[in-house]
Parts: structure tokens; C-alpha cells; sequence
């Protein structure tokens, strides 16, 4: 069985940043897909992320991100294109065969 990669979507935001720190502190191999380049993807990088940077909205930055992955957080921002998201992330989640998802919500 291949190790665990995890994928954390807007990993550098009020959830996915926790989310991806916690993960790195347990040992996981983390993917952490940000919007841009800052100080907060260089922390995650520094702690140990594979950080991939990528709109949400595109099939080929989701298809680069979850290159390697077997699962994932989805916790995208509830903002202009939000749907388009989701459907990027499921459709390249389905081809991906991921095994697990934990899909969250905006506070």
C-alpha cells in the first residue's frame, strides 16, 4: 500500500492552514495547494508541504496538485466560482480515485 499523501485545498487559509500543520506534526505527507506565493506557503513549505500554487477553478492545476495523493481536504472559500470548484475537485477527485475526501464548509 502506498504511503498517505493529503491534499489540503486553500492551505493557507483559517482551516486549511491547522488542518495541514496538524497533518505535517503526525507525520503525513502533505500537499498544500494555495492560491499564491506568501509568507504562509514558505511556512508550510519550511514545516515540510509539498506546496503546489493553482486556482481552484483549474482542471490542470487540481489534476497537478493531486498528482501522488489518496486523499483529501476540500474546504474551498464561499466566493464568486465556488461551484466551479467543486465540480473541478470532484470530477479530478473521481478520475483520481481518491479514498477518502473530508469536505468542510466556510465558518
Amino acid at each position: 500500500m502506498p504511503a498517505t499523501r493529503i491534499l489540503i485545498l486553500t492551505a493557507a487559509g483559517r482551516t486549511g492552514m491547522p488542518t495541514a500543520l496538524h497533518l505535517l506534526d503526525k507525520g503525513f505527507a502533505v500537499t498544500a495547494f494555495v492560491h499564491r506565493e506568501d509568507h504562509r506557503s514558505a511556512y508550510l513549505k519550511s514545516r515540510g508541504a509539498d506546496v503546489v500554487v493553482g486556482s481552484l477553478a483549474d482542471v490542470g492545476d487540481m489534476r497537478r496538485a493531486m498528482k501522488g495523493v489518496n486523499r483529501a481536504y476540500f474546504c474551498p472559500p464561499n466566493a464568486e466560482g465556488y461551484l466551479k470548484a467543486a465540480a473541478v475537485f470532484t470530477t479530478v477527485a473521481s478520475d483520481h480515485r481518491l479514498e477518502s475526501v473530508v469536505a468542510m464548509s466556510q465558518w
